[in-house]
């Protein structure tokens, strides 16, 4: 027949292809029936076609398969949740942005145009808002529940028209800025941070007459959570209401303007292309055929599809469209959504399968050479007159590194070599990064390749070369042995900036200027110094090193450029009266902000200070920004200024320091150009694996993080003894590695312990001077170094050092990449209240001060030692080591705006603790150590639990109520709406029923009433609700309410679970709620009953101990099944006798719960300190049993209790319960 099939085991033929689809391609022969068997089984796939093409190459005409594809659009990936979280991130990073309070109420920013990428005119937004508002203010909103309130475009218009407003956004600051901007106005308006598919955890019941879903539909992650939310929303309508679904983009007319956009930008455009670009569209388009839908599948809805004004014409009014769904009664739904048969919407490209993805799953069943060399997606597949597959109008396939992978060749070598590998390949583009393989080599195309660039280069290339180097730029870098990099001098300027650079110049764009990246420098002068050589010592160095007579701006492209200037330094002079005048002033100076487009980066000021008319004190303060400088400069600054000023004081006018081969901007240029290709790709990997699903860093703080850094701070010294330090040395020498290394550990082990996280990133300085050309500039070299270390339980500290070693020694193999390209490149989300992927930074550092060069600059000029405070921070906290001295010092910086000097100098003393701790058993696992002080743990673990009191703990709950009945018979006890019983009522019908629940009990069962039997009480709250109580605890039985409104389910579970013999009901629940009840165990107690008039046979007898259950409760269940909590009689007298004495007639404050013992621990059951995150256990006389039927959470749950004093345990109480909070 020409048909290749299979069997399959119940003997049926499966059709795989036809015999006249087989190719031969690099020597295998290869059915093309079962490459497109195995693509069209890919889950998301619904249709394949597979095809073998053919092109020109260097080595003749080359075969290769390609696989086109149709979507399956009722396929749903299970990344739902990943597509919400992106849009979320999007929009709070947007919304994090500062708003002028008085344009929040007409916020159109984001609103660009898809054709023109520009914003669309404000008059027209006014005009499309217009109409919107108009569109429901007909349907007459009294009830409103927006689905996404955004900017509050539609909400603040309509506040004035309804009574209620309720409000729902995806993006957590929206709903914080609405809630304060409305905050003291007369509205009423509910705000809540949900998705659109989370209506139903808004008040239960709670139904609107307008529900408005406007300019939302788009970024829902599919059709199927469309349904999912307009399902939901029909549920919460009232039986008159509507909902609006607003500016729906529409699918029907997308294509339309896809081709407005290409042809308003004069791009060139095909029908394919403008399919391709539609597949790609990452937002969700639905047409209006969809909604005609709807009446088949809801009863009792009418839907409308609006037309938009036609007082503007742009995209707004021309491709999307409005949707009214009004609800004529109660709408239900009929049948469940049928999108097979519907064709009006797309499959998001973000939620679309992809192409690695398909790639991934065919290699898993296909042979390497069978798996497609290119991959298409289709919208449909083109068809002939008669119906088949027209193959000739199959596109043609993109062969090729993607566009915005392509890195372009520069020199001439790299475009000599991109021109061979585009005519052995037969395609149109090459990047000098793009893999050899991954554009359509193989192994015959390599011998030609590589005879080529063999020729070319007058170098050999082996085959053996191209497989192990597979790009045009690691070929290079091997063939002409780049062991060394030559950064080239140019002539460029202006020039762009450092990646370093580029971010600090956007925080100073972005604060309007701001002092945390000062880098002041405070001399005082020795007497005799020479000012005027000072000044010209100043001078040379300001000429020498071009970044300091730069300036900073932007150029026509928005790109932030430095500009090398030839006008000398402006040093200033002046002169103050006292010692105060020159700290305030000083202070002024050092925290005065540059304006980097118009001044140079560095200041210098000299203030002299006339102590009397023959002495005179000379102060200079030498400011830099950070933006052209670091730490290693200074010591670069400081060596050049001495240098300097010695040779003109000796009078050597020929003295010259040796000549710089480049300037900053010329590495700022060549990073830029050599941070591309492998080596990017190569670090990138090392840091995406390194830094993949890192936490950050949660810190208790002692005031709420501020919506933006403030960059204010303050620093805390700190001293490690002579002991200590030499101990930690000692601990790096026999560990193989640096004082950095071990105290990066430590403070890891601290931030832990803090924040109860495992997962820690800490931020180091890295000098970055690897290159030579770079050793004797100033500029701003320095990078970031992320450190992450993963704490694990019963791990060593000694371990954990040669973990952080070795990753110490990788990360320095690959600092070339800047910490401001890694953000970025890592897609990190950007967050304006905390410094990206980490929070703390840590220094040891050292450059290289040689302590003779020190002393001898110290004749002409020493460190300022008077008050000049310079109150910035960076970071959350920052750790600075000084390992210069005998005894290690230390300092914190930290921010002001988040933490208390009490606190900091907690933390000081808690990370001493800890260091003395670990280097004195660095085998021992650091999870064991804590950081309170023997007072601190004496304070927490016993002071503030002596809460030891009297109580009666061997009565029961009924016990006490009769004594109380006996002293006060005729005083109320009870009072519900306008009924009233005493004391010696409300005893005498509980005895009346306890005696009643006994005898039924018995007959029923056979046997007698026991302690710990469980008897279900299904009751409203009434009067009945008490009596019931009361007589089940005298009946020797434990109560378990059960609410009437309980759904079905939990109370089924709840009577399975109980296994309830006897169940206490009202008689009209079963018709008011639906109960479905067990007649047969079931007790009418309604106080109308014949049992309260019957003689009571004597007063009831005790049945029940203090030991016995008093009730059972069941949690919620929102976090599995109903857990049922066994509380005895004595737990609840506690608690009541707690109660008493506090709403006696001087009620106390802020007392514990008597008798009752709290512990906030860590994952060990170690005591945290003050401030410390940790979880809370609670102990003592209110204590419960345990859970009911289950014993093994009983003991996950309630632990033995480590803090147990002898009267605790003589008490029993030798448990805790870990609550989880």
């Amino acid at each position: 027949t020409g048909d290749l099939v299979r069997w399959l085991p119940e003997g049926n033929l499966e059709f795989i292809g036809r015999n006249d689809d087989q190719v031969k391609i690099r020597g295998h022969r290869i059915e093309l029936g079962e490459v497109e068997h195995a693509l069209s089984k890919v889950p998301g796939i619904k249709q394949a076609h597979v095809m073998a093409r053919e092109r020109k190459t260097g080595a003749g005409d080359m075969k290769f398969i390609t696989g086109y594809y149709i979507l399956d659009r009722e396929y749903v990936p299970d990344n739902d949740s990943d597509i919400l979280e992106s849009w979320e991130d999007l929009y709070d990073s947007e919304y994090k942005e500062t708003v002028d309070q008085t344009t929040i109420e007409s916020d159109f920013t984001g609103w660009n145009s898809y054709i023109t990428g520009k914003p669309i005119p404000l008059k027209q937004m006014n005009l499309w808002r217009d109409d919107i508002i108009a569109n429901i203010t007909e349907l007459q909103p009294k009830n409103v529940l927006e689905i996404g309130v955004g900017s509050g475009l539609l909400m603040y218009p309509l506040l004035d028209q309804v009574h209620k407003f309720t409000g729902l956004d995806i993006s957590k600051p929206v709903i914080d800025r609405h809630r304060k901007y409305l905050q003291g106005q007369q509205h009423d308006v509910q705000l809540h941070h949900l998705r659109a598919d989370q209506i139903d955890q808004l008040p239960k019941g709670q139904r609107y007459d307008t529900i408005i879903v406007n300019s939302v539909c788009q970024y829902f992650p599919s059709i199927q959570y469309f349904d999912d939310m307009l399902s939901k929303a029909i549920d919460r309508l009232s039986p008159s209401g509507s909902i609006f679904l607003g500016d729906i983009r529409n699918h029907d007319a997308h294509k339309q303007l896809i081709e407005d956009r290409f042809r308003l930008r004069e791009e060139a455009y095909n029908d394919i292309d403008i399919q391709t670009t539609a597949l790609k569209e990452n937002e969700l388009l639905i047409g209006p055929g969809y909604f005609a839908h709807l009446e088949k599948r809801y009863e009792n809805i009418k839907v409308d599809v609006l037309q938009r004004n036609v007082d503007y014409d742009n995209e707004l009014s021309k491709y999307r469209y409005d949707v009214v769904i009004a609800a004529k009664g109660t709408a239900k739904v009929i049948k469940g959504s049928d999108t097979n048969q519907n064709k009006d919407y797309n499959v998001p490209f973000l939620n679309q399968l992809a192409k690695e993805d398909i790639l991934e799953q065919l290699s898993t069943t296909l042979p390497e050479y069978m798996v497609p060399s290119a991959l298409m997606p289709m919208e449909t597949f083109p068809l002939t007159i008669n119906g088949k597959l027209d193959r000739k109008a199959l596109p043609d396939p993109e062969i090729g590194a993607s566009q915005q992978d392509y890195v372009p060749p520069t020199t001439e070598t790299e475009i000599t070599i991109c021109n061979i590998w585009k005519e052995v390949l037969g395609i149109e583009q090459v990047g000098i990064t793009d893999d050899f393989f991954a554009i359509g080599g193989n192994s015959i195309l390599a011998i030609r390749t590589s005879h080529l660039m063999g020729k070319t280069l007058d170098h050999e290339i082996r085959v053996a070369d191209l497989f192990k180097h597979k790009s045009i730029a690691q070929l290079l870098e091997h063939a002409m042995g780049r062991d060394s990099i030559d950064i080239p001098k140019t002539d460029t300027n202006p020039a762009p900036l450092s990646f370093a650079q580029e971010r600090l110049w956007f925080i100073e764009q972005y604060e309007g200027g701001t002092n945390a990246y000062h880098m002041p420098a405070v001399f005082e002068l020795a007497k005799g110094t020479d000012k005027k050589a000072l000044d010209q010592a100043l001078e040379q160095i300001v000429q020498r090193h071009e970044v300091l007579r730069s300036t900073i701006d932007r150029d026509q492209d928005q790109q932030g450029i430095q500009t090398v200037h030839k006008e000398p330094l402006n040093i200033h002079h002046i002169t103050v009266k006292d010692q105060q005048e020159l700290e305030r002033i000083l202070e002024q100076d050092i925290n005065r902000p540059f304006d980097l487009a118009k001044e140079y980066p560095i200041r210098a000021k000299f203030y002299s200070i006339e102590t009397n008319k023959k002495t005179q004190r000379t102060v200079l303060l030498v400011n830099t920004h950070h933006i052209a400088s670091d730490g290693w400069s200074s010591e670069v600054f400081e060596k050049e200024l001495f240098a300097h000023y010695e040779a003109y004081t000796k009078g050597d006018t020929d003295f010259e320091l040796p000549p710089l081969e480049i300037q900053y901007k010329d590495y700022a240029l060549w990073q830029r150009s050599y941070l591309t290709g492998d080596l990017l790709e190569e670090q990138l990997e090392y840091w995406k694996d390194k830094l993949s699903g890192h936490q950050t860093l949660e810190m208790p703080t002692d005031f709420p993080r501020p919506a933006e850094v403030d960059y204010k701070g303050d620093y805390q010294g700190f001293v490690l003894n002579k002991t200590v330090s030499d101990s930690l040395r000692e601990l790096a020498k026999e560990n193989g590695t640096t004082m950095h290394t071990v105290l990066l550990a430590a403070t890891s082990i601290l931030l832990s312990k803090y924040s109860g996280q495992n997962d820690i990133s800490i931020g180091s300085p890295a000098a970055n001077r690897q290159y030579e050309q770079t050793r004797q500039l100033i500029g701003f070299f320095v990078n970031t170094q992320v450190n992450r270390a993963v704490l694990t339980k019963g791990q060593g500290f000694e371990e954990l050092l040669r973990q952080v070693h070795q990753d110490q020694i990788a990360a320095q193999s690959h600092q070339d990449i800047p910490f401001e390209r890694l953000v970025d490149e890592l897609g990190v989300e950007r967050d304006i209240s905390r410094h990206p992927i980490f929070q703390v930074s840590f220094g040891v550092q050292s450059f290289g001060s040689d302590g003779g060069a020190v002393s001898e600059r110290s004749k002409y000029f020493r460190p300022f030692e008077g008050s000049a405070t310079y109150e910035a921070t960076k970071f959350d906290l920052s750790f600075y080591i000084d390992d210069a001295q005998e005894e290690i010092i230390g300092a914190i910086n930290y921010a002001t705006s988040l933490f208390k000097k009490d606190t900091i100098g907690r933390l000081i003393g808690h990370y001493t603790q800890l260091i003395e701790q670990l280097v004195e058993q660095p085998e021992r696992p650091y999870s064991e150590i804590g950081l309170l002080t023997g007072k601190q743990y004496d304070t927490i673990v016993h002071q503030w639990n002596d809460t030891d009191r009297e109580f009666p703990r061997d009565r029961t709950i009924h016990q006490l109520f009769r004594e109380q009945a006996e002293r006060t018979p005729d005083d109320t006890a009870l009072v519900f709406e306008e009924h009233r019983m005493s004391y010696k009522e409300l005893d005498r019908k509980s005895d009346l029923l306890a005696q009643h629940i006994r005898k039924t009990f018995q007959e029923r069962t056979g046997r007698e009433l026991v302690p710990d039997t469980l008897v279900p009480l299904c009751l409203e709250r009434s009067l009945e609700m008490v009596v019931a109580i009361l007589a089940l605890l005298k009946a020797g039985g434990a109560y378990v309410p059960i609410d009437p409104s309980y759904p079905k389910d939990r109370v089924d579970y709840i009577l399975s679970d109980t296994n309830a013999e006897l169940l206490l009901t009202q008689k009209h629940l079963s018709k008011e709620h639906g109960l479905e009840l067990p007649k047969d165990k079931t007790i009418s107690i309604d106080l109308d009953e014949k049992l309260y008039l019957e003689e009571l046979e004597g007063r009831t007898t005790e049945h029940s101990k203090a030991t016995d259950l008093a009730y059972i409760i069941y949690t919620s269940g929102t976090t599995g099944i109903p857990k049922g909590v066994m509380v005895e009689h004595r737990n609840l007298v506690n608690l009541t006798t707690d109660l008493l004495g506090k709403y006696d007639v001087t009620p106390s404050e802020s007392e514990r719960i008597q008798n009752i013992k709290t512990y906030v621990l860590d994952s060990q059951m170690i005591p945290v300190p003050i401030g410390v995150i940790g979880e809370l256990y609670i102990g003592g006389a209110g204590l419960a049993r345990g859970y009911l039927n289950n014993e093994e959470l009983t003991r996950e749950r309630f632990v033995p209790n480590p803090f147990a004093s002898a009267s605790d345990i003589e008490k029993g109480h030798t448990r805790l319960y870990r609550t989880g909070d």
